[in-house]
Parts: structure tokens; C-alpha cells; sequence
């Protein structure tokens, strides 16, 4: 039975006026967090006697800490615009996270005092930075519109973006010096995560009862709103591998069983995301009752955004994966097939493509 952990988690925050339209404040903490409670209690029914070395088992683990400073300028240019400013520092203290450690195990005998297995724990041992700027911008324009916009610049690093990173990337391959498992990062890296810029606004226009009465355009949005919000980041990170045709995805992908990586973990992007969403609401009475009919559009420009890739290629297709997922299936329905399995030219959206498969025209 583990010990009682404690710990102190002292916050002082200090906020204060510089003029009658600028306030300033100011934050400092030491914050701790609790172990998920899937990293203390794994492998806590399974025993190396009946499972092997590719488990994971807890400890007792400590819990996470951070240090976090924070300070922000809010300022009022008028009534109608307010600008808010703040910049922060997060440091990643001990975070959980799983590493292969040398242990006695009484089941394999010898002298207790030397190590004889190798054994994947979780402990506190990863760490790392979080820094940025929020800028944030509220602008109102009479009674009927209104908007905000606001960016961060944010980077995020550390020695592993979550607790299973260094099993599933670096625990699975060799030094190229010792020939020993390579040991985990000791310096930095970015974050699985981490988006270093990322862009959001809403923007609202609200038409009240009676606005330019006796118009067309005031019979038409008298009662009505529009609204939209959009929202633009830079991607996530992941790591190139080398193409073996394993199918491995990112962002925070893993080297899988075999994989073999060309950079530094996460030292690739995913492309931006974007999207705009527009809502349309109207009032009106009928029957004596006062409705609101609303439209809600989503991804109004029909935008692609990527969430995946093929980390073999950073690319949405691998032809060598294709090759060896699909392939075998494929000969073996051809040999199903027989006389059927047929290779034909067709027009698809006024393009000339060549399909092959099974002809089902004549199944009599």
C-alpha cells in the first residue's frame, strides 16, 4: 500500500488600476494535479508471472507540477473598444509518463540486490514549457454591431506530450552507438499539441423590432440577426517516418513495431485548419404567437481540413501502404472472381478513369 502524498498548491494573484480605462494584473502559482487515474491504477490486476515486459505498471507516482506566471493590460480605448494584452509562462515540473526501468523480479530468481528485467513503470520524469501571447480586441459599432477577434502565439514543448510517448517512439528503437534502447529525450521537443498561431472572431449584427420601418430592407431584417464566427490555426506536429508501407498516421503518431523516423520527434506540421459557420435567425408572428425561424450554416465556404496523414509521406494517400493492405484482398477477390473480375474506362464528372473490379451486371 502506497503512502499518503500531500502537497501545497499556493496561488497569489494581484490585479490593479493604472488609469480610469487600463487595469493591470498579475498571476503566480505553483499548481499540482493529480495522476489520471489510469496511470496509477495500471496493471494493478495483471503480474509479470502471467504478462509480459510490454505491459505497463504503475508506482507510486507523485503528482504533477507546474508553475505557471502569468500578466495581462486590459485598456478602453472608449465605451465601444476594449483591448486586452496578456503574455504567460507555464513550466512542466514532473509530469507522468512511462519509462523502462531496470527491477529485481523475484520470479526470475538470482541476487537480490542486481537487477535482471526490464520493466515499463510509470513516473514522474517528463517535463517541459509552455509560452505565449493572447491579444483579444472587442469592438462594438452603435446598438447593431459588434465583434471580437483575438490571436495567440503559443509554443509548447517538452520531453513527452503524453504519458505513453516514449514507449510507443524512441523505447522502440536502438542507439546507433551502444546498440542499447535509446533513452528518452532529455532536452525539449514540440509538443504533439502544440499550435503556434491560432486566429478566432465571432461577428454579430442584431436588428431590432421596428428598425427602418415602412423599408424593404427594414421588413426584410426588423426582428432578425447574423451571426458568424470563424477560427484559423496553424497544424499540429508529428514525425516523418521513413515509408515501409506501415500506414502510420499523425499528428502524434508513433514509430510503430518496425517504423524507423527521418527527424526528430514531432519536428513536422499538419497544414492550417479554418472554418466559417454563419447562424441567420428571423422573428416573426403567426397565428398570434411570436416565432423565430433560424438557418445554421456550417463550414459556409466548404473548406478541407486535414486531421490526419499518412506519416510515411505527409500526404493523404501512401501508394506503398495501398500496395500492401489492399493488394492481397484485391488478388484474392480477382481470384474469386474469375471471368467477372473486369478492367474498364469510364467518365466520372467529365473525366476519363480507368476502374477494375467485379461485374455484377449479369448475375443470372
Amino acid at each position: 500500500t502506497a503512502s499518503p502524498v500531500d502537497a501545497l498548491s499556493p496561488t497569489l494573484r494581484v490585479s490593479f488600476p493604472v488609469t480610469d480605462r487600463t487595469g493591470f494584473r498579475l498571476s503566480y502559482s505553483h499548481q499540482v494535479q493529480t495522476p489520471d487515474m489510469s496511470v496509477l491504477a495500471s496493471g494493478t490486476n495483471s503480474d509479470l508471472a502471467v504478462s509480459n515486459t510490454n505491459d505497463t505498471f504503475a508506482r507510486p507516482v507523485g503528482f504533477g507540477k507546474t508553475i505557471m506566471f502569468e500578466f495581462g493590460v486590459r485598456h478602453a480605448f472608449s465605451d465601444d473598444m476594449v483591448l486586452d494584452v496578456s503574455a504567460y509562462n507555464k513550466d512542466l515540473v514532473s509530469e507522468g509518463t512511462a519509462r523502462t526501468l531496470n527491477v529485481y523480479d523475484p520470479f526470475i530468481g538470482g541476487d537480490p540486490s542486481l537487477t535482471n528485467e526490464a520493466v515499463n513503470l510509470y513516473t514522474s520524469a517528463d517535463f517541459g514549457n509552455s509560452r505565449g501571447i493572447d491579444v483579444r480586441l472587442d469592438r462594438r459599432f452603435g446598438s447593431i454591431f459588434q465583434g471580437t477577434i483575438s490571436y495567440t502565439y503559443q509554443t509548447a514543448k517538452n520531453t513527452g506530450s503524453d504519458p505513453q510517448q516514449y514507449l510507443a517512439t524512441l523505447a522502440r528503437t536502438n542507439s546507433a552507438v551502444t546498440g542499447a534502447r535509446a533513452l528518452p529525450p532529455q532536452a525539449i521537443l514540440t509538443s504533439s499539441d502544440n499550435r503556434t498561431h491560432s486566429i478566432a472572431g465571432n461577428i454579430a449584427a442584431t436588428f431590432p423590432a421596428g428598425w427602418h420601418s415602412g423599408t424593404v430592407i427594414g421588413s426584410i431584417l426588423e426582428n432578425g440577426g447574423i451571426y458568424a464566427t470563424f477560427s484559423a490555426a496553424s497544424g499540429q506536429a508529428y514525425t516523418l517516418m521513413e515509408n515501409g508501407g506501415l500506414g502510420g498516421r499523425g499528428p502524434n503518431n508513433g514509430f510503430g513495431l518496425s517504423g524507423a523516423p527521418l527527424e526528430p520527434i514531432n519536428s513536422s506540421t499538419m497544414p492550417w485548419i479554418k472554418d466559417v459557420d454563419l447562424r441567420l435567425t428571423k422573428g416573426v408572428r403567426l397565428a398570434g404567437r411570436d416565432l423565430m425561424v433560424f438557418a445554421d450554416l456550417r463550414n459556409l465556404f466548404n473548406w478541407k481540413n486535414l486531421t490526419s496523414i499518412f506519416a510515411e509521406t505527409g500526404d493523404v494517400v501512401n501508394q506503398l501502404y495501398q500496395i500492401n493492405s489492399i493488394g492481397p484482398q484485391r488478388s484474392a477477390l480477382q481470384s474469386d472472381a474469375g471471368t467477372l473480375w473486369v478492367t474498364r474506362q469510364v467518365v466520372v464528372n467529365g473525366v476519363a478513369q480507368t476502374q477494375t473490379g467485379v461485374d455484377l451486371s449479369d448475375c443470372s
